[in-house]
Order: structure tokens, then C-alpha cells, then sequence
């Protein structure tokens, strides 16, 4: 059976058990939640939404590229390099480095861009069950 853990609990996956065993589990029924319930709820665990990711810029991706481990080993390699003298290794290893960075930056910002393009285009919608309608002041739009 696949178990899935919420919050310090482990419980068995929700694909995995019947429907009236998750309904308990979940402390709910078939008629869904009473008005008080989901009162309840909404201040205990506040309303069912996707956190809003902080907006990417340019800036912020460049600042991920640079703030590697691998990348602050090569610029290590590379200034060891240069104070030994070597400064064809040296510059080798900065090209290398200078690469790694544009690739990676480019390949980032693209797919932030095309992660917020389809973030953009989802509209998530519920049918919501229940003794009561669910309040208006709680519906999001």
C-alpha cells in the first residue's frame, strides 16, 4: 500500500483506499461538509489556494546561476590559477565558466518564462458539496 505523509502523519495514499475509508479519513461524508466545518477549517487551515510564487525577473535567475557550488569552485580554480601564474589555464577555466553561466541563465529564464506563461493560462475550478454553499466572501475568482 502507498502511504503518503500530511503535516507529521502518515496516512495511506488516497488512490489506495476505498472511498468511504477516505471519507473518514478525511472527516467528512458523502453530503460533504456542514457550514460550521468548513468555518472551521478555513480558519484552522486557511483557504485551498496555491501560494503565489514570488515574480522572476533577469536578475533573480542571473543571481541562481552565480550562487552554484560548482560555479564558485571554478572561480576558486580560476584565481588559483591566476595567482600561480597560469594564466592560460586561467582563462580557460573563466571561459568555461562564463559558458556555464550563459546556458544556464538562458535555459532558466526560458523555462520560468514558459512555467509562468502556463501558470498564466490555468483557471482551477471546484464543485463544492455540503449541507450550506460554500460562504461567498471565501469564493476566489
Amino acid at each position: 500500500m502507498t502511504t503518503t505523509t500530511i503535516g507529521q502523519q502518515t496516512v495511506p495514499a488516497y488512490w489506495s483506499v476505498s472511498n468511504s475509508e477516505l471519507l473518514i479519513q478525511l472527516g467528512s461524508n458523502e453530503n460533504g461538509l456542514s457550514f460550521a466545518e468548513v468555518e472551521n477549517r478555513l480558519e484552522k487551515y486557511g483557504p485551498n489556494e496555491l501560494r503565489q510564487r514570488q515574480p522572476f525577473s533577469r536578475l533573480r535567475t542571473l543571481w541562481n546561476q552565480l550562487r552554484s557550488p560548482l560555479l564558485l569552485l571554478l572561480v576558486f580554480a580560476a584565481g588559483a590559477s591566476a595567482l600561480s601564474g597560469e594564466w592560460i589555464d586561467a582563462t580557460i577555466v573563466l571561459s568555461i565558466l562564463a559558458a556555464t553561466v550563459t546556458i544556464g541563465y538562458t535555459r532558466e529564464y526560458s523555462a520560468a518564462a514558459a512555467a509562468a506563461a502556463l501558470r498564466a493560462r490555468i483557471r482551477t475550478q471546484a464543485k463544492v458539496r455540503g449541507s450550506v454553499r460554500y460562504p461567498l466572501h471565501h469564493r476566489r475568482t
